[in-house]
């Protein structure tokens, strides 16, 4: 009955209260997997995991209902890939947070605000690894910012 996974969908999308994901989100696959719509639910289950963690973000009260919630989607693997991606996106913040503060404590706040803005939204572990080397040992601030300008476009880290 399409009006049931309907309402579901749009309470989710209206809801405020993370306690109620699981529920709302196992009326809405349950409603479209008896209406025969499974590619409408690979959709939908693709949108729900883009939506609740920016709606309700990642904080772990938060997070474990959101791992309720994502138990009714269509695929695990999917459920999988979102949260190996969260966690790299989450883990690559607190780096280039800390690539920030290093840098600002080393060659003043106007430089590891520069840096903070070369990174922008950088994830690549290795990249932000091969910076945070290059803050150890760069002599100035024009010399990290050049180099790590450097790595982040593609280029190697190599020590002086």
């Amino acid at each position: 009955m399409a009006a049931n996974w309907l309402a579901a969908l749009l309470r989710l999308l209206r809801c405020r209260e993370t306690a109620k994901l699981p529920d709302l989100t196992r009326m809405l696959f349950e409603g479209l997997r008896r209406d025969g719509l499974d590619d409408q639910a690979q959709r939908l289950a693709e949108l729900v995991m883009r939506l609740l963690p920016v709606r309700f973000g990642q904080a772990p009260a938060a997070a474990s209902y959101l791992g309720q919630a994502l138990r009714y989607m269509e695929e695990p693997t999917m459920l999988e890939r979102a949260i190996t991606e969260w966690r790299k996106a989450a883990l690559a913040e607190g780096e280039r947070a800390m690539l920030q503060r290093v840098t600002a404590r080393r060659f003043g706040s106007a430089t590891g605000d520069a840096l903070a803005a070369l990174l922008g939204e950088a994830t690549d572990a290795r990249r932000l690894n091969a910076i945070g080397d290059l803050v150890a040992d760069c002599a100035s601030a024009d010399e990290l910012l050049r180099r790590s300008g450097g790595v982040l476009n593609g280029g190697q880290h190599r020590r002086p």
